[in-house]
C-alpha cells in the first residue's frame, strides 16, 4: 500500500471527497441552503474529476491504467465512506441502501484483488 501524494493523487482525493459529500448529502435535505451548497460541491468535484482524468490520460496514456489500479491509503478511506453512506442512508431512511452496499462490495473486492505488475 502506497502513501498519498498530493501532486499525483489529486484524482483519488477528489473522488473520495465526492463520495463523502454524496454519502452525507441526505443529512442536509431539510436545510435548502446547505443542501444547495453540498450539491454545488458535488458538481464541482465531478467537473474536476473529468478535467484531471482527461489531463492525465492525454499526458501519459500508457501509465494511466497502472497508476489508477494501484492501492493507496485512500482505498481504506473509500471503504469507510461507503460504511458512512450505509449508516446515513439507514438513518434518514433514504432509498440509497442498495447503492451503498453495492459500492461497498465493489470497493472491498477491488481492495483484495492483486495489483497489476506495473503498478506500485
Amino acid at each position: 500500500m502506497r502513501k498519498v501524494d498530493l501532486k499525483t493523487d489529486k484524482l483519488e482525493i477528489i473522488f473520495s471527497i465526492f463520495l463523502l459529500l454524496f454519502a452525507l448529502e441526505p443529512l442536509f435535505g431539510g436545510m435548502p441552503t446547505v443542501d444547495y451548497a453540498v450539491w454545488g460541491l458535488i458538481v464541482l468535484c465531478i467537473v474536476l474529476l473529468f478535467v484531471f482524468l482527461v489531463r492525465d490520460l492525454v499526458k501519459d496514456a500508457r501509465g494511466f491504467l497502472s497508476r489508477y489500479t494501484s492501492r493507496s491509503v485512500l482505498s481504506v478511506l473509500e471503504i469507510v465512506i461507503c460504511l458512512i453512506g450505509i449508516a446515513v442512508s439507514y438513518a434518514v431512511e433514504a432509498s440509497m441502501n442498495s447503492f451503498w452496499i453495492f459500492l461497498l462490495v465493489l470497493t472491498v473486492i477491488a481492495y483484495f484483488l492483486p495489483t497489476p505488475k506495473g503498478a506500485k
